[in-house]
């Protein structure tokens, strides 16, 4: 089946304006032709890809999925045009990192793609709250924690985790796994309980606190707010530890690790892709590993 790229940008616009009447004043054409042309694509690919009422059009789950990689292929034909007019690498480039990750690895490879090709914009969005890729238009994103089965990913490194709370927190004094209490404990609602080790000695705790969530940013906040103690990421806690601002629970005990991952998509395009081998070859991964992971 051939689709013409006139039809992906007519889909994308109609998505994009929220109404036929205009994505027609867009695209400069008729709104009976926009709706024409429509209702024959969907026709020649024997799906509805935007649900029209007399207030209002939206895609459906078939047409999410065609605006996801119809914007991926209107971007890599820009790229493809600029390319052979002898424009170089343009476009510009949406990435996500937690502030730490911002700034260790992200910005160095950020700065060096902008050396490399001037064409070339970026936007950063550097946040502790997760991020969704296809829902936020974002191509590159670093996170710790696990795979992300929708997007392309790799691990750049491991670091390892902390169990921290607030200094004058009754966490903050316990001298044994067995003295934490799970009422104290904040983490996810499901889930493998907390494991704690040292030298083969191992204990597991399931969170029970005032705060269940996965998300790391609302577990440190929680944390600092000494509503109770949590397990976070090393590189997160870092500085917090290092002003007093939080105490470690635990020293002696390990919590395990967690992987720090580069996610990405709509390959293809030459910005993103050399973006992605920047940080793959970062030196700047080994800044954020966990001391006690690589004396291992």
């Amino acid at each position: 089946m051939n689709l013409r790229l006139s039809d992906l940008q007519l889909v994308l616009s109609v998505a994009t304006c929220g109404s036929l009447t205009a994505a027609a004043g867009r695209l400069g054409l008729a709104r009976s032709s926009v709706s024409r042309r429509l209702a024959e694509l969907e026709g020649r690919l024997g799906v509805v890809l935007i649900e029209r009422t007399t207030r209002s059009v939206r895609p459906t789950a078939a047409g999410e999925r065609f605006i996801h990689h119809a914007r991926g292929a209107l971007d890599a034909a820009r790229d493809a045009i600029t390319a052979c007019a002898g424009g170089g690498v343009r476009g510009t480039v949406r990435v996500t990192a937690p502030p730490v990750l911002g700034s260790l690895l992200m910005t160095p490879a950020v700065l060096q793609l902008l050396a490399e090709h001037p064409g070339v914009r970026v936007e950063i969005d550097t946040s502790i709250q997760y991020r969704d890729l296809d829902a936020q238009r974002l191509d590159v994103a670093l996170r710790l924690g696990p795979a992300d089965a929708a997007h392309a990913n790799f691990v750049l490194g491991r670091t390892g985790y902390r169990l921290v709370a607030s200094p004058g927190s009754p966490a903050a004094s316990i001298r044994a796994p067995e003295e934490l209490d799970p009422s104290w404990l904040c983490g996810p609602v499901e889930g493998p309980p907390i494991r704690l080790d040292r030298d083969g000695v191992e204990h597991q705790t399931a969170p029970g606190g005032r705060v269940r969530t996965s998300d790391f940013g609302t577990l440190l906040a929680a944390a600092r707010a000494g509503v109770g103690a949590a397990r976070l990421p090393e590189p997160m806690v870092r500085a917090a530890l290092g002003s007093g601002e939080l105490a470690h629970v635990l020293p002696g005990w390990s919590a395990g690790h967690v992987p720090i991952r580069c996610i990405h998509r709509r390959p293809g395009r030459a910005a993103v892709d050399r973006l992605v081998e920047l940080l793959a070859a970062s030196p700047a991964a080994r800044a954020l590993a966990d001391p006690a992971l690589e004396a291992s």
